[in-house]
């Protein structure tokens, strides 16, 4: 039996919070696995973890990524 191989493709929006200075982005799918909750405060610290999240330090204004 053949299994389906093909990937799903992952949904990423951006929400506004109550602080102005914080945005939360919503995914399709778990983008962490068991539940884990990541805090990253440094590119670097991102980067070896988490490619996605070390590419968000690329944007100007984002000093946090949690």
């Amino acid at each position: 039996m053949g299994t389906n191989t093909k990937a799903m493709p992952t949904s990423v929006y951006a929400e506004m919070t109550p602080n102005p200075a914080t945005m939360r982005f919503v995914s399709n799918r778990a983008l962490v696995p068991d539940g884990r909750l990541l805090e990253f405060r440094t590119p670097e610290e991102a980067e070896a973890v988490s490619p996605l999240a070390g590419h968000v330090f690329n944007l100007p204004f984002v000093t946090g990524v949690f």
